[in-house]
């Protein structure tokens, strides 16, 4: 019996870099997705986003204090762009956000 080696990857994949090169359509391209965290209060708050997305993401929004009652809040998010959004809240709470461009492409 023969040993043989195998390739598992391309070096530049393996070696954890970033590269072009491959081997789906598309080239790696994929969706941009960003999240965080904000301390916000009642009122208009603003996130921006460390880098702009190519094009104007969705946003989702939800408090993460535990003792706010999601009954007794309301919040809406209001003009998304590629570097950020805002959005309007009644309860000064510490609310999570995920923006993304999936469905976008």
């Amino acid at each position: 019996m023969a040993l043989t080696s195998e390739q598992v990857g391309h070096s530049a994949l393996v070696g954890g870099g970033q590269t072009a090169l491959h081997s789906h359509a598309g080239g790696g391209g994929g969706a941009d997705v960003k999240s965080g965290t904000i301390a916000a209060s009642g009122g208009t708050n603003n996130v921006s986003f460390a880098t702009p997305f190519s094009s104007t993401p969705r946003v989702v929004l939800t408090p993460q204090d535990a003792s706010l009652s999601l009954r007794d809040a309301l919040w809406v998010v209001r003009s998304v762009s590629t570097t950020g959004f805002s959005f309007e809240a009644d309860a000064a709470a510490t609310y999570a956000w995920i923006a993304t461009d999936a469905g976008n492409l």
